[in-house]
C-alpha cells in the first residue's frame, strides 16, 4: 500500500505550524486593538474640555467687569461717566471669535494627525498579519504539495480598513486548512496502524502458505502454471490488495470461487472482510480531506482576488484623500472669509440696533406730518384742507417731537451725530443722567417722565405748578433711590426684575404720569389754546 511522503516529522510540522499560528494570532490581536475612532474621540474630548474652560473664563471675565461697573457706580454715583461699555463688549466678542476660529482649526488638525497615526499603525499591523499568513500558508502548502507560486502577497498599501477584514478571512481559511491537515495526519496514523495489523496477518498467511517448505512450492510452480488464484496466494504474502494485478472486486470474486476446505484462503477471506470497512472509511475520509483542501485553495484564490480589488480601492482612496486635502484648504479659506463677514454682520446688526429708536421717531414724525397738512387752525377753529386727517397719527407725531425719548437721544451719541461736551451737558440736563447710562423697563420710563417734564419747563420760572413740580421731583427721587438700593443688594438683572415687580414703585410712577399729563395740557393751552390735534 502506498503512503504520503513527508520531509518532516509530525512533531516538527506541528511545532512549526503552532509557532506560525501564534505569531499570526498575535499580529491579528494587535491589529484589532488599534481603533482610529477612539483616538479621534480622545482628541475631541480634550478640545471640548478646553472649550468648556474657555467659556468659563469668558463668563468669569464678564462677571468681573459687571462687578467692577457696579462698584464704580457705588463709589462715583449713577451719574459718573464710564468707558464705552459697547466698545468693550464688542472687543471681547471679537477676541472670543478669533479664539474659537483658532480652536476649530487646531481641533481639525489634531484629529487628522491622530487618525493618520492610527492608520499608519494599522497599516504596519496589517503588513505583519499578511506576512504571518504568508509564512503559515507556505508551510502548509509545502506539506500538502500545493502551488507555492500562488502564495498570497502581503498588502503593502494597507490604507483601507477592509484589508483587515480580508486578512481575518485569510487567517480563518489558513486555520481551517491547518485543521484539515491535522485530521489528515490523524487518519494517516490510523492507516499506518492498519498497515501494521495487515503486516502481522501477512506473516500469519505467509506461514500458512509456506507450511510445506520452499522446495515443494518451487517444484509445484515448475510442474503447474500459475492460475489467478495462485497469483493471489503469492501476492497475499506481501500485501492484501495487489492493485497492480487485480481490483478488490476481482480479488473477492476469485477467493469466493475457491474451495471452502482451504483453510489458508478462508483465513485470508475473513481478514480481508474484517478490514475492508475500516479501509474504505479511511479512503473516503482521505478523499474528503483532499476535497476540503481543494476547496480551501479555491477560497484562497478568491481571497487573493479580493486583496487585489482592495489594493485598487486603496489607490482610489489615496486619490480621494488628495482631493479631500485640497477641499480642506478651500474650506479653511472659506471659514476665514466667513469669520470676516460675521464680524461685519455683527457690526451692522449693532448699528441697526443703535439706529432703530431714531428710525421709529423719524417714521412717526414724517407719517404725522403727512396727516397734519390735511388740516389747519384759523382763529382757534379747525379747518380741514383735504381728506380725513387721522387724529391719533397727528398726536403721535406731536408726542415724538415734544416728549422725551431716552433711547433715541442716546443713539445720537452712540452713532456720533452728537459728540461735543456741550451736547452731553444738554442730555444730562434733560434726563438727569449721562448719555452713557443704560436703561430699560421702569428705569427707562422714569427717565422719559423726567425728560418730558423738563420739556414743559419743569422747575423753571415758566413752570405751571410749583407744588406739583416738587411732588413730582420727590416721587422721582424716591424711585431712583429705591432702584439704587436694589442694585447694591442684588447683582445684575435681578435688581431690575425686583424693581419692575415692586408695587410701591408702580404706584409712584402712576402718580408721576398723572402729573405729567396735567402739565402737558397746561403747556398745550399756553402754546395754542389747549389744542393738540
Amino acid at each position: 500500500m502506498t503512503t504520503m511522503a513527508a520531509t518532516k516529522s509530525k512533531e516538527e510540522l506541528q511545532a512549526e505550524i503552532g509557532a506560525q499560528e501564534g505569531q499570526l494570532l498575535a499580529s491579528v490581536t494587535e491589529l484589532v486593538k488599534i481603533d482610529s475612532a477612539f483616538a479621534e474621540t480622545k482628541i475631541i474630548q480634550r478640545f471640548d474640555d478646553s472649550l468648556s474652560k474657555h467659556n468659563d473664563q469668558v463668563a468669569e471675565e464678564k462677571k468681573q467687569r459687571d462687578a467692577k461697573k457696579v462698584a464704580d457706580l457705588e463709589i462715583m454715583g449713577s451719574d459718573a461717566e464710564s468707558e464705552d461699555e459697547y466698545s468693550m463688549q464688542k472687543a471681547a466678542q471679537l477676541a472670543d471669535i478669533a479664539w474659537r476660529e483658532k480652536w476649530a482649526l487646531r481641533r481639525e488638525k489634531k484629529i487628522a494627525e491622530a487618525v493618520k497615526v492610527a492608520l499608519k499603525e494599522k497599516r504596519d499591523k496589517v503588513k505583519n498579519v499578511m506576512a504571518g499568513a504568508s509564512k503559515l500558508f507556505a508551510v502548509l502548502n509545502s506539506e500538502i504539495g500545493g502551488d507555492e507560486s500562488g502564495e498570497p502577497k502581503p498588502d503593502t498599501s494597507a490604507d483601507s480598513i477592509e484589508v483587515v477584514e480580508t486578512s481575518t478571512k485569510l487567517s480563518t481559511a489558513q486555520q481551517e486548512l491547518t485543521k484539515a491537515i491535522t485530521e489528515t495526519e490523524k487518519y494517516k496514523k490510523e492507516c499506518q496502524k492498519l498497515k501494521k495489523d495487515l503486516t502481522n496477518h501477512k506473516t500469519q498467511v505467509k506461514a500458512a502458505f509456506d507450511g510445506d517448505g520452499p522446495a515443494k512450492v518451487d517444484d509445484e510452480k515448475k510442474a503447474h502454471p500459475m492460475t489467478p488464484a495462485d497469483i493471489i496466494a503469492s501476492k497475499l504474502k506481501e500485501a492484501y490488495f495487489p492493485e497492480q494485478l487485480l481490483s478488490i472486486s476481482q480479488v473477492f470474486s476469485v477467493l469466493q470461487s475457491l474451495k471452502p476446505e482451504d483453510a489458508a484462503l478462508a483465513f485470508c477471506l475473513r481478514e480481508i472482510a474484517k478490514h475492508q470497512g475500516r479501509l474504505v472509511e479511511v479512503v473516503y475520509k482521505d478523499k474528503t480531506r483532499k476535497e476540503q483542501v481543494k476547496k480551501l485553495k479555491e477560497q484562497n484564490k478568491g481571497l487573493k482576488e479580493e486583496v487585489k480589488d482592495l489594493e485598487e480601492e486603496v489607490e482610489e482612496l489615496k486619490e480621494d484623500t488628495k482631493e479631500h486635502a485640497n477641499t480642506k484648504v478651500s474650506l479653511d479659506a472659506a471659514k476665514k472669509e466667513a469669520a470676516k463677514f460675521e464680524l461685519v454682520a455683527i457690526g451692522l446688526k449693532q448699528e441697526l440696533l443703535n439706529k432703530d429708536p431714531l428710525f421709529k421717531v423719524g417714521v412717526t414724525v414724517r407719517v404725522g406730518f403727512m396727516e397734519a397738512v390735511k388740516r389747519t387752525w384759523v382763529n382757534g377753529d379747525l379747518m380741514i384742507v383735504r381728506g380725513d386727517p387721522d387724529k391719533d397719527i397727528i398726536i403721535a407725531k406731536n408726542d415724538a417731537v415734544h416728549r422725551a425719548n431716552f433711547l433715541a437721544d442716546k443713539s445720537l451719541f452712540t452713532l456720533g451725530i452728537l459728540k461735543h461736551q456741550g451736547e452731553m451737558d444738554d442730555f444730562k440736563y434733560v434726563y438727569k443722567v449721562s448719555n452713557r447710562d443704560e436703561a430699560s423697563g421702569r428705569p427707562l420710563i422714569i427717565h422719559n417722565l423726567w425728560g418730558s417734564m423738563v420739556a414743559c419747563y419743569f422747575k423753571t420760572a415758566h413752570t405751571h405748578d410749583k407744588v406739583k413740580d416738587d411732588n413730582f421731583e420727590k416721587l422721582y427721587n424716591d424711585c431712583r433711590g429705591l432702584f439704587e438700593k436694589y442694585r447694591k443688594e442684588i447683582p445684575g438683572a435681578e435688581a431690575t426684575k425686583k424693581f419692575a415687580s415692586c408695587s410701591t414703585v408702580g404706584g409712584k410712577i402712576a402718580v408721576m404720569e398723572g402729573i405729567l399729563a396735567d402739565t402737558i395740557k397746561k403747556e398745550q393751552k399756553r402754546l395754542r389754546g389747549g389744542q393738540q390735534y
